[in-house]
């Protein structure tokens, strides 16, 4: 008994997974996505211009806007974890890559009496009620990236 090669080919790609459908090739198809490749990339191009005007006169509002949500959320997890009366300091720190390990050492020295739980350092596993990622600290902290030029054209 002679097995078919696609139905054992088929089979074996669906116990792994995989689901295979039924090709055929077509030139005139092949033709036309590319036409439709390129006439997309033309609209691209010529949508960046007014895009990158639009950008430049209402960046900084929504530039605001973040930087306003990142206060509220900074507010809020602060009374979240040191209750009220609100009584913190906020600040922004922007060190430089080589001095970032030694602020955070300097940081957690000075706040660690704030967060008992946190003084065990940020490898200390989940901590219930607490829904933020990444590295947990004695004072709250978010990352705010303004790398927003890198990449920015890739066409």
């Amino acid at each position: 008994r002679q097995v078919d090669f696609k139905v054992k080919a088929v089979v074996s790609t669906q116990s792994t997974g995989f689901i295979v459908r039924d090709f055929q090739y077509s030139k005139e198809k092949i033709n036309q996505q590319k036409t439709e490749v390129h006439n997309l990339q033309k609209a691209k191009i010529k949508a960046y211009v007014p895009l990158i005007r639009w950008l430049k006169g209402n960046f900084s509002e929504s530039f605001v806007n973040w930087i306003h949500v990142k206060a509220l959320r900074l507010f809020t997890e602060s009374v979240l974890r040191y209750g009220l009366p609100a009584t913190f300091m906020t600040a922004v720190l922007e060190p430089h890559k080589k001095s970032e390990k030694k602020l955070r050492e300097k940081l957690h020295v000075l706040y660690s009496n704030l967060d008992k739980s946190a003084a065990e350092g940020p490898e200390m596993g989940d901590i219930p009620g607490v829904f933020m990622a990444g590295d947990y600290y004695p004072y709250v902290y978010y990352d705010i990236n303004t790398a927003f030029i890198e990449g920015a054209r890739e066409f």
